[in-house]
């Protein structure tokens, strides 16, 4: 786990210094407005939701502004039964997009980007619970800068290829979980967060990690004879 750390802080410091401004090390996303979806049968459901705000690697954070913010949705493919847990599969959203968008914030930030998925989404929750949850890992597609450019523009804590971490929260207002929930109309609402700096096989080889070392060890006497002169 000290390793997984030390390469995760290692792997962050190295994208942050390639770029003049703060990357984005979380994302957290939320319905438009936090407001109640309804969804009828047959109708396609919210399987991710939008941005709402982002928090940079310099521990700063902004709220999502105006741009281009469309959400994922999904049709349910099959639902499961295991003992007190039922499971819910989607289908891969349309041209496996999970999330996208391009966000302005009042003119000091912005931030555009998108990732993907290859396989179905799975909604897990306890049979009668008002609360399920979905997540996975979902692959850096693109991350280009807006027109805002540096330093305005914060690129993500990951690298275009990269597969991250999500995760989408789902609260039902007027029903709870159970076998026949897609068969009939109710309201839900959805929060969740994308985590630029959990990444997927991100565990370096010994080699890797002294390289990596070595690296931070070099950048660090740079610095300090920098600030001795």
């Amino acid at each position: 786990m000290k390793r997984l750390a030390l390469f995760a802080a290692l792997s962050l410091a190295f994208t942050a210094t390639v770029h003049a401004a703060p990357v984005i090390t979380q994302m957290h996303t939320a319905t438009i407005g936090h407001y109640w979806q309804e969804f009828s049968p047959n109708a396609q459901f919210m399987v991710f939701s939008i941005a709402d705000r982002y928090k940079l690697s310099d521990g700063t954070e902004w709220k999502a502004g105006a741009g281009w913010h469309p959400s994922a949705y999904s049709t349910l493919a099959s639902t499961a039964v295991d003992g007190s847990t039922i499971r819910y599969t989607f289908h891969t959203p349309a041209d496996g997009i999970l999330f996208q968008n391009v966000d302005y914030s009042f003119g000091d930030h912005s931030a555009k980007g998108m990732l993907t998925v290859d396989n179905a989404l799975t909604i897990e929750a306890l049979l009668g619970s008002n609360t399920a949850k979905l997540s996975g890992y979902a692959t850096v597609k693109s991350n280009d800068a807006t027109w805002y450019g540096e330093p305005r523009f914060n690129y993500y804590g990951a690298k275009v290829g990269d597969k991250v971490y999500f995760e989408q929260n789902f609260e039902l207002s007027n029903a709870v979980f159970t076998n026949q929930l897609f068969n009939t109309s109710f309201d839900y609402n959805l929060t969740g967060v994308v985590d630029f700096t959990r990444r997927a096989g991100e565990v370096p080889e010994p080699g890797s990690l002294l390289i990596l070392l070595a690296g931070a060890a070099a950048m660090a006497t740079v610095r300090r004879r920098r600030r001795q002169a």
